[in-house]
């Protein structure tokens, strides 16, 4: 697979499963196939070039459970419904308003004193770091200091 397929399969997702919308702080997530690369995999087809197999428009992101739900019903998830749900779900990413979408840019300086586990940004929700982006923690007497926490305790919006 193409780096630059991969990396507009995540960007356009959102980093989330295009089925139960799970972001990839809450679990692995997987590139997988709509048509399958092997002839006899779920949705396979011996008349697909071989070179589209692993491109973006044949790629969708899911998790786990919703990648092996899809694979065990593959008559019930058609490669057009697959489709129409990859579409759908990007769709849903790219209207995402801005409020429900934190950047975090610029230069980033926390100081803390005692603790178990200190953050200089802990991160819930969905976050673009902005390239260039600098993040300082300076803590005393701390077990466990982080610059960034992504993940944790979620708040859905």
């Amino acid at each position: 697979m193409r780096e630059r397929d991969r990396k507009k399969l995540w960007a356009l997702a959102g980093g989330r499963c295009s089925l139960c919308k799970r972001h990839h702080s809450e679990i692995e997530l997987e590139e997988a196939h709509i048509v399958a690369r092997e002839v006899d995999g779920p949705r396979g087809d011996p008349h697909m070039p071989r070179e589209h197999l692993d491109a973006y428009d044949n790629l969708i992101l899911l998790c786990p459970n919703c990648h092996g739900t899809i694979d065990k019903d593959a008559p019930k998830w058609t490669v057009d419904l697959l489709k129409e749900m990859k579409k759908e779900h990007e769709s849903y990413i790219q209207q995402l308003t801005p409020d429900t979408v934190s950047v975090l840019s610029g230069d980033v300086s926390v100081q803390a004193v005692g603790g178990d586990d200190v953050a200089g940004a802990r991160i819930n929700k969905p976050t673009r770091i902005e390239p260039g982006t600098s993040i300082t923690v300076e803590a005393t007497d701390t077990r466990r200091v982080t610059g960034v926490e992504i993940g944790g305790s979620h708040e859905r919006s």
